[in-house]
Parts: C-alpha cells; structure tokens; sequence
C-alpha cells in the first residue's frame, strides 16, 4: 500500500455481504473467523478460526452428507439446524459465494454428495442466523 505495509487481500462474507479484507498475515480459507481485531490501517491484525461446536457457533466436515429441508429446519448428515427468520445459507465453492435457499440446498443433495465444512452461527434465540457451506 501507500505506506510500503505488505498484506494479503482475500473475498470475505462480512455482515452478509462479500467484500475484501486486508489481513497483515496469510490464513487459512474457507473457515468462518470470529473475534476479528483492526489495525488503524485497517488491515486484519488477529482472528480466530471457528473450529469446534459451542453455545455460539456449530462446525463439522462431512463427507458424501444427505441434506433434508423440513419447515425452518435444515438437516445435514443427521444434524439439525433450526434457521431464524431471515437466516441466510451460504454455499462457497472455492472463489463463487452463492446464497441458497434451505430448499435449493436440501434439493441439490438430497440424495448425499456434500463434502464440506459447514459452519453455523447461533443467534441468542438458539436459533440459526447463518450457515456457511464450504465445499471441499
């Protein structure tokens, strides 16, 4: 950048919404990152990986996974995720970030075929306010 500082851009779903970040270090994609700190340029400084399930965020890899759509809940290789009103499905296949519907998603790999991490984020309701589907 203008000031000689050295960074690595990537294509980040921020709030929703893909847009480029500047990280100051390179890091592993297609993992959701969580308590994410800014230096005054602006640039990624630290983050951690979502990489185990708790009260705030699920993860898992699955392999040849079914997926089944029932009401407002989305089932993935057994587990189930009860999605919030105005959740939104991400399904991320290396640089193409498409927005499904839990339908379009459960019509799609029915019949198994789903390799990928999926990583969800729990609202305070227990509810699910995002998945994101990176396929592998």
């Amino acid at each position: 950048d203008a000031d000689d500082n050295e960074y690595y851009r990537y294509d980040a779903i921020l709030n929703g919404e893909v847009k480029q970040v500047k990280f100051d270090d390179s890091l592993n994609e297609g993992y959701l990152y969580n308590e994410v700190e800014y230096d005054d340029n602006g640039y990624v400084t630290s983050c951690d990986r979502v990489v185990t399930t708790d009260d705030d965020y699920y993860y898992d890899e699955v392999t040849n996974a079914k997926v089944s759509q029932k009401s407002s809940t989305v089932t993935i290789d057994g587990e189930g995720f009860y999605m919030a009103s105005g959740a939104k499905i991400f399904v991320i296949d290396d640089d193409d970030v498409s927005t499904y519907t839990a339908k379009k998603l459960a019509n799609e790999y029915e019949d198994g075929g789903l390799n990928a991490r999926v990583t969800g984020v729990v609202n305070a309701d227990g509810e699910y306010s995002y998945l994101y589907i990176y396929l592998v």
